[in-house]
């Protein structure tokens, strides 16, 4: 979750000593759609956080949260929240730049009925509101904003994102979610991989730092819509990320959103009565 803090008690740099045994029985699933889809529209870039498009404010919030962690890893980190006014308070805002097709439409409709019958996050069109999310198809690739950036931000939905798990996806992200494994304690969960990741895209498996967002004491979840699977950016067919608990090798990530995905968002969103 972004704009918060890791209820948690020290961040550690995962240190891999070689490569571990992959299981050769299990069918590839290189990643959710997301993955495939933006490594051919986006070949040869080196995005934080591959589909999260980051301000620059994030970015440099999440670098010194990064240099100062690397300086005293001993110390719990409690900064003052960064990005106070991340949350769509008042709702999502949101419209169509141009017309969508009848497949990205009924997968959009699917994927905020998803997010919103659980939670308290209301979706209305509305492309006069002053924050307002402005979802374009022109663009290749599934990319969203991250939180409520503030005035006009992007969603774009681009060739291949119109089935309801991308759809869902980016609009994690714009309410705020970040990818699973970019957890504080990603590492406790996941033995990365690090040599079989295509060149270029290690950067969307960097840690984010404690004081940059908050998983309110849920434990790692495998199975979050927000989390890629276990041979996600591969450039060999081999695994990139590893789970600790085996049971999850070819079940990491998840077409649906996840019970943990609702109930963290409703903690964010502070939802009376919903999954609390």
């Amino acid at each position: 979750m972004w704009c918060s803090l890791y209820n948690v008690k020290k961040w550690r740099k995962n240190r891999i000593d070689g490569p571990i045994d992959s299981n050769q029985n299990v069918p590839v699933d290189f990643s959710i759609n997301i993955r495939h889809i933006n490594a051919n529209a986006f070949e040869g870039s080196d995005p934080l956080g591959g589909d999260m498009i980051l301000t620059q404010s994030q970015i440099a919030g999440i670098k010194k949260n990064l240099e100062l962690v690397s300086n005293d890893s001993s110390r719990e980190k409690r900064h003052a929240v960064v990005y106070k006014d991340c949350t769509w308070s008042n709702g999502v805002n949101y419209y169509f730049e141009s017309k969508p097709s009848e497949k990205l439409k009924a997968a959009f409709d699917k994927a905020v009925e998803a997010w919103s019958k659980n939670t308290c996050i209301d979706f209305k069109k509305d492309a006069s509101a002053h924050d307002r999310v402005r979802i374009s198809t022109k663009r290749n690739g599934c990319e969203s904003q991250v939180g409520k950036i503030g005035g006009e931000q992007f969603l774009y939905l681009g060739r291949g994102c119109d089935t309801f798990d991308n759809v869902a996806h980016e609009l994690g992200h714009t309410l705020g979610l970040l990818h699973t494994m970019n957890r504080h304690d990603r590492d406790e969960y996941i033995t990365m991989q690090e040599w079989n990741i295509k060149p270029g895209l290690h950067n969307e498996y960097i840690i984010i730092p404690i004081a940059n967002n908050e998983n309110y004491g849920m434990e790692y979840d495998y199975g979050s819509i927000m989390q890629y699977k276990w041979k996600s950016a591969s450039t060999n067919r081999l695994p990139t990320m590893i789970p600790k608990d085996l049971n999850y090798n070819s079940t990491m990530g998840s077409e649906m959103i996840s019970f943990v995905d609702l109930y963290v968002l409703n903690r964010h969103y502070k939802c009376e009565g919903k999954l609390l």
